[in-house]
């Protein structure tokens, strides 16, 4: 191989690592199927959470716990973290967009009111709200969470 085929060849390489490097990581405009998914959403058990990008994935913690009736994580399953107040932890990690499905899959939620760890999607993402769904085993529920203004700071 001539020494110009070998630099074409590395140049190439480094292109396509690139692109695949960038490919996976969520951005506000990531895909016009996507829908503009972050932001804060007040969800049925009173917490306001917001999602954010995470790396190559969307991640949500909570903003606000005004609306809710516990501030410290009391039903967490390890007792030792009982204590640990609600405001700014980390509660959904690992929704990544499939523009197959065109949903945001792969994603866990914890649920401090249950104590529990769920599988998580987002089935769909609207201007005022977005379809979520949680499941654990067999069972599923389909919830509606409302987007809302970032909370005022205290």
């Amino acid at each position: 191989m001539s020494d110009l085929a070998i630099i074409f060849m590395i140049l190439l390489v480094m292109a396509l690592v690139t692109i695949n490097s960038l490919a996976g990581i969520p951005t506000k405009q990531s895909n016009a199927d996507s829908a503009d998914i972050f932001g804060f959403y007040l969800i049925p058990n009173g917490l306001i959470i917001e999602l954010y990008a995470d790396g190559n994935s969307v991640s949500g913690r909570i903003s606000n716990t005004d609306n809710y009736s516990e501030r410290k994580d009391v039903n967490h399953p390890d007792k030792s973290l009982r204590d640990q107040p609600l405001l700014g932890k980390r509660i959904v990690s690992g929704l990544t967009f499939s523009s197959k499905t065109k949903e945001w899959t792969g994603g866990q939620m914890y649920a401090p009111d249950k104590g529990i760890t769920v599988d998580l999607k987002i089935l769909s993402v609207h201007t005022d709200h977005l379809m979520a769904e949680g499941s654990k085993f067999l069972f599923s529920k389909k919830l509606r969470w409302e987007k809302t203004a970032p909370p005022e700071k205290e």
